[in-house]
């Protein structure tokens, strides 16, 4: 086992509320992923700690955060490492017994792609998300397929299954959304600021999700999310298109779609400050034309690029 492996795989569930940690921190109480994993961006670390002009909901969110393909076994351990964290101690949206190792996977995770969250000037990991990638007409790519079945509902009656991906394991750090401000956040000093990073905490993984799925030419979004996080979306001017009532699953849940090219338009007219985050101000892959061929996964879960 290498160094990095042993270092990672060294981390140990501790009891009670206390947070599953990747390494000890430093400076700060959040999760971090060994410097090694860093080395892909290494020659961008002095840069994320720059000086950014703050004169745009973009310049702000590519000060504070970064959210990276995991496309190492380190970003990955951390991405299941977080989703443990969230998911099992946190929101006891799955159970802590099962992953005795405070790592939280399934099935799903050999057809999807994950990126990590970073706070740029602390490079500590602080979320994640999942995109679930289509197998065909497959009746199991999807978890929200089987839900949608409960109640005699049929996922390709409202989207083409082929071009769609299913996001889940959408995730940020209580402790993060939660924390008290130190000196590695001196430039957020009041409450509403501090709520607007968590803002962009979530537009950053949301980019991530949409660069991903339109690189690969999927342009429908599924998901099934809590009321809370659809009005959530709402605020950022994001719609979805309920299917079907609300369902018990892990509390109240609704399924929905959304088709990407509508949803960026009216996030455009709504909210023009989140669209530029979303699409990082027009980039060229918001082209479907334009983007590369789909790139594909393997049985560990990443990409193959």
């Amino acid at each position: 086992m290498s160094n990095l492996a042993s270092r990672t795989s060294a981390a140990a569930l501790r009891s009670g509320n206390e947070m599953f940690r990747l390494c000890a921190p430093a400076v700060n109480s959040f999760n971090r992923v060994p410097d090694e994993s860093l080395e892909p961006w290494a020659d961008v670390k002095e840069v994320w700690r720059g000086s950014y002009r703050d004169d745009g909901f973009l310049v702000r969110n590519d000060r504070h955060f970064s959210t990276v393909f995991a496309d190492s076994p380190a970003l990955l351990d951390a991405a299941h490492a977080l989703r443990f964290q969230v998911y099992c101690l946190e929101r006891n949206f799955e159970n802590a017994d099962e992953h005795p190792d405070g790592r939280e996977t399934d099935a799903y995770d050999t057809n999807s792609i994950q990126g990590v969250l970073f706070h740029r000037s602390t490079c500590a990991a602080i979320g994640t998300v999942r995109v679930i990638l289509p197998k065909g007409v497959a009746k199991d790519s999807f978890p929200i397929m089987q839900i949608l079945r409960a109640n005699s509902l049929d996922l390709s009656d409202y989207v083409d299954v082929t071009q769609s991906i299913e996001v889940s394991r959408f995730a940020i750090s209580k402790e993060f959304r939660l924390r008290k401000l130190g000196p590695l956040d001196a430039s957020m000093h009041t409450r509403p600021a501090s709520s607007r990073e968590t803002d962009l905490a979530f537009l950053s993984l949301l980019q991530f999700a949409l660069r991903e799925s339109l690189r690969r030419r999927l342009v429908f979004w599924t998901a099934v999310m809590e009321p809370k996080f659809l009005r959530l979306l709402a605020r950022y001017g994001i719609s979805y298109t309920t299917i079907g009532p609300t369902v018990e699953h892990h509390g109240i849940r609704q399924p929905c779609y959304g088709y990407i090219p509508e949803t960026l338009d009216h996030v455009r007219r709504m909210r023009p400050d989140c669209w530029e985050v979303l699409t990082e101000a027009g980039a060229p892959w918001l082209d479907c034309s334009q983007s590369r061929e789909p790139a594909p996964v393997s049985n560990s879960g990443l990409a193959i690029r």
